[in-house]
């Protein structure tokens, strides 16, 4: 396997353990809150706090001390979660 496609599958299986780490961890803000719940975004810890709204949000929106993302970058996000929160 060329160096190239060692980094792609390295990189592959690293967001596969990111995206496993987000759906299997609760927020400490919002106890009863996963990070990212798949197929459901509005109950999602991320996208309230990306969205600035929702029954767990508190404190500031993220991402901190930079500019709020845009609809579309929310909405990108909003549709992974929904579709499941498959890391591809």
């Amino acid at each position: 396997m060329s160096t190239p496609w060692k980094k792609v599958v390295a990189a592959q299986a690293g967001m596969a353990t990111l995206v496993m780490t987000l759906i299997q961890t609760k927020s400490s803000e919002c106890p009863t809150a996963f990070f990212v719940k798949p197929g459901d975004a509005n109950a999602s810890y991320l996208y309230q706090k990306i969205n600035g709204t929702g029954s767990c949000f508190v404190g500031a929106s993220m991402p901190l001390g930079a500019p709020l993302l845009t609809p579309k970058e929310r909405g990108i996000i909003r549709d992974w979660i929904n579709a499941g929160a498959l890391p591809n």
